[in-house]
């Protein structure tokens, strides 16, 4: 009897296809409201509560994303132990352990790869949408669809482009499901755009980079030998970085970008220089450097963390939009700052973790499981690059798109889980 069945067998509530109509429409409700997707994560947590009494024991795998999850909320703890509790900072860090609930559901009532795929489409399609319409129509200059800023819009949707072009690239041989690689060409499309319109810069980043990660993981160590493969790969790579350079908001962006780091550089003084997006970045990151050095075991601490930026801002340190912040716009800088050595130590071990668990199981999951194993790769990759010019909890929304499709990664790349084509 596979787990799915037995699962699903006592309560008689949960069934195969519970988990997959849920992965769809979380994905497809993230773009139209936070609160319904949040409702909708609510109810994972619920029907896995529903179905405990069937779940199997934990295995090795299951162990491993448990104790990852628990990582940097243990941290933000140990670090208010001993610097001062501000309780509202632990919210969103917490959002990794709700996701231990949904991916042990998902772990038990299996997955659908066409509920996957669908589920991106539908992300894809609502995105353009209403991307469209929130820049040509409202003229909001960059659009935020459902999250509470323009980034996560971006940068996820670059994320799931490269998750469909690994799809395609990984199928492109296959005479089956061909309308599944037609809804994955679309999404790549979508998501592109929707990547392209957002104007931003990391997102753009990501691209070029995830693109080459997922070509090594597809093709494995043996990628030399791979010649057809490679090819496909090179003029879909080619393509992707070609739309990118040709497209004029990229174009001004960049060029922005470049004026901006050479008026710093040139007059790093000059508060016009420093007010820029660069600018802010640079001066907060050096700071926050000096706040590290000054606090190198167990860094300044959360509760003393505004208070020291707003003495900066008041001595002229930090551009007054600082205080708008949270964070120092690099997730490294920014633990340094706040939780020093010890809490940056544990902060890499939840990266190297997840890289490590994802990275073994492309290596050793069978086929279908290898898919979800990329896309957990892409993911958790694409999240790094982001906080290198950003914070991984800028946005509510955006912190609860990652940790439930990292939940629904972790479960499909684990080869005991029931996954259907």
């Amino acid at each position: 009897m596979t787990d799915a069945v037995r699962f699903a067998h006592p309560a008689g509530l949960l069934r195969p296809l519970t988990g997959s109509l849920l992965v769809f429409a979380f994905l497809f409700a993230v773009m139209l409201s936070g609160k319904v997707a949040g409702m909708l994560a609510l109810l994972g947590v619920i029907l896995w509560l529903v179905g405990l009494p069937a779940s199997a024991a934990p295995d090795h795998r299951d162990r491993t994303y448990i104790v990852l999850m628990f990582i940097l909320p243990t941290i933000y703890a140990f670090s208010m132990i001993g610097t001062g509790w501000v309780v509202h900072e632990l919210d969103r860090p917490m959002h990794l352990v709700w996701s231990i609930p949904i991916y042990l559901l998902l772990r038990r009532t299996g997955l659908h790869l066409r509920a996957f795929t669908l589920g991106l489409l539908a992300f894809s399609l609502a995105g353009l949408i209403i991307g469209i319409h929130e820049v040509y129509s409202l003229h909001m200059g960059r659009p935020q669809a459902a999250f509470s800023n323009a980034g996560p819009y971006g940068n996820y949707s670059a994320v799931f482009a490269l998750c469909s072009v690994v799809f395609l690239l990984i199928r492109w041989q296959s005479p089956q499901a061909r309308w599944l690689k037609g809804c994955a060409a679309v999404t790549a499309i979508a998501c592109l755009v929707c990547a392209v319109i957002s104007a931003t810069r990391s997102a753009w980043l990501a691209v070029p980079i995830l693109f080459l990660i997922g070509v090594v993981a597809i093709f494995g160590r043996r990628i030399w030998q791979h010649k057809h493969g490679l090819a496909l790969g090179l003029v879909v790579g080619v393509a992707l970085c070609g739309v990118l350079l040709a497209t004029p908001i990229v174009h001004e962006r960049i060029a922005t970008g470049a004026e901006e780091l050479t008026a710093y550089f040139a007059a790093p003084d000059d508060p016009a220089a420093r007010n820029t997006s660069i600018g802010v970045r640079l001066l907060s990151w050096e700071w926050g450097w000096h706040r590290f050095l000054a606090h190198p075991v167990f860094g300044v601490g959360f509760a003393n963390f505004r208070a020291d930026v707003a003495a900066a801002v008041a001595a002229g340190t930090l551009p007054e939009v600082m205080l708008q912040f949270k964070g120092l716009h690099n997730l490294i800088i920014d633990h340094l700052a706040k939780t020093g050595i010890v809490g940056t130590a544990g902060l890499i071990a939840f990266w190297a973790g997840l890289l490590t668990a994802f990275g073994r199981a492309v290596a050793d999951a069978p086929a279908v499981h290898r898919y979800f194993a990329i896309c957990g790769l892409l993911l958790v990759s694409g999240e790094i690059i982001f906080s290198a010019i950003g914070s991984m909890f800028a946005s509510s929304l955006g912190t609860l798109l990652f940790v439930f499709v990292m939940a629904i990664c972790a479960a499909g790349a684990h080869p005991d889980t029931a996954v259907f084509e």
